[in-house]
């Protein structure tokens, strides 16, 4: 109605998904929107024929089940698990990081890093993040000591970071920073 088809096209398309009773009607519907709009002042209100509303409500519960008390679960407060937000908030410092690491901003990434070691000790994935950024100001002896740690804790990680091993004589990329 307001002349953006583009919009109404996608918006037909998602309905469509939500419920095929409305598919191949898109003609009828910007028919109704073109007469609707001639007739009478935009008021935001799409006036549809009642043939047409009859047809598009015939089906348009189709395939949804109805609610009822038998099909309803009983939810227990203390069945529902709790989020950490040490761990989000180590996740976001993380994503930081790499934010900065990928800029060329190393200093800063690995304060971010840092953060996000402080907020979740246990993920490796972060000490490995701060030893690249460590390899990459030239600081090989901590870069080593988190390269150790992530070793230990995951192994499979070691083929990414046995670079740093090198200690500057290769540089090799890293995907989450390159």
């Amino acid at each position: 109605m307001m002349g953006n088809k583009g919009l109404a096209r996608k918006k037909y398309d998602e309905v469509v998904i939500i419920d095929p009773v409305f598919a191949g009607k898109l003609e009828k519907v910007f028919g109704a929107a073109k007469s609707s709009l001639a007739s009478q002042s935009f008021s935001g209100q799409l006036n549809i024929s009642d043939d047409l509303e009859s047809e598009l409500s015939k089906g348009s519960t189709k395939g949804l089940i109805a609610v009822s008390e038998k099909n309803v679960k009983k939810i227990n407060i203390k069945e529902i698990p709790k989020v950490s937000h040490r761990k989000r908030r180590a996740r976001s410092d993380n994503t930081v990081g790499i934010t900065f690491a990928r800029l060329g901003n190393y200093s800063m990434a690995i304060d971010y890093f840092k953060k996000a070691i402080e907020h979740d000790p246990e993920e490796a994935e972060y000490k490995a993040d701060l030893a690249v950024a460590y390899y990459r100001t030239y600081k090989y002896d901590q870069a080593i000591r988190y390269y150790e740690e992530v070793k230990k804790k995951k192994p499979e990680m070691v083929s990414q970071l046995d670079f740093i091993e090198s200690r500057g004589e290769t540089t090799p990329k890293y995907l989450k920073f390159d």
